[in-house]
């Protein structure tokens, strides 16, 4: 994912907004499932709450495929033809729009969002598990509060009608994703666990742990030497007592024969 500009993304955008003629309209782009828990529902109800001047194209399949299909049209300003794309498909859908969008509270990293930044589009999702680690908000993307549509409403509507904050954003997406690279979270990881360690060698819980492995070697100790001991001696006196007894039966058997 890288962003791309030429003729064909121009074409493609020109398609994806049915060839409306308004230079201050954007395109929003939704890619992922289309399923219940994805809330695409909620994007449709921030469209017709935002009003003119804004598109929007859903790319991918689910259980709500066909409900979002018999909205496809000028009308409603949503393209949609459900169906998933390859990743060199995607990428210029997502060249092709401004904004990437997604209600979704259920994340647990959200992938579409780092293939959106990587093609330069920044993102407007809630403030919710998965997108907060990877959305800065007003640098790569806005961030809306969860579960308040007006917000997001109105959020939607400071994006479209301020440019200069899409051309910021944008930047800030192509920046951002540098910190976001497969290689930096390696990097990070590998970092993680060497401070991990570093922090079970230092930290204060040396003590304690002197002291439990001590006690833990006194317990043994006790055991090695002062119980195993007394049985060890129980069991000597047991058995010399045994002893004697079957040595004096055979003596008085003796006697008797």
């Amino acid at each position: 994912f890288k962003p791309l500009k030429s003729p064909e993304i121009d074409a493609l955008r020109k398609k994806l907004m049915f060839d409306d003629k308004d230079p201050n309209a954007i395109l929003l782009i939704y890619a992922g499932r289309l399923d219940i828990d994805k809330r695409v529902d909620e994007l449709i109800e921030i469209m017709k709450r935002v009003g003119d001047g804004i598109y929007l194209t859903v790319v991918g399949g689910g259980s709500l495929a066909e409900d979002f299909a018999e909205l496809h049209g000028k009308e409603n300003r949503i393209y949609c033809k459900p169906g998933f794309v390859t990743h060199e498909e995607l990428a210029r859908y997502y060249s092709a729009a401004d904004v990437h969008i997604s209600a979704s509270q259920m994340e647990t990293l959200g992938n579409t969002v780092l293939e959106s930044l990587a093609c330069g589009t920044p993102v407007i999702v809630p403030r919710a598990q998965g997108f907060v680690d990877t959305v800065t908000h007003d640098k790569n993307g806005i961030l809306w509060e969860a579960n308040n549509l007006n917000d997001a409403v109105e959020k939607v509507k400071l994006l479209r009608d301020d440019p200069k904050m899409r051309k910021r954003l944008a930047a800030g997406a192509v920046e951002s994703i540098k910190e976001l690279h497969c290689s930096k979270a390696v990097e990070d990881l590998i970092d993680w666990y060497v401070q991990a360690a570093e922090h079970r060698r230092t930290n204060t819980m040396a003590v304690p742990r002197v002291f439990l492995s001590t006690f833990m070697l006194l317990n043994f100790f006790m055991f090695d030497f002062v119980i195993l001991t007394h049985v060890k001696k129980v069991l000597e006196k047991f058995s010399d007592k045994k002893e004697r007894e079957k040595n004096r039966q055979a003596h008085l058997n003796g006697i008797s024969k």
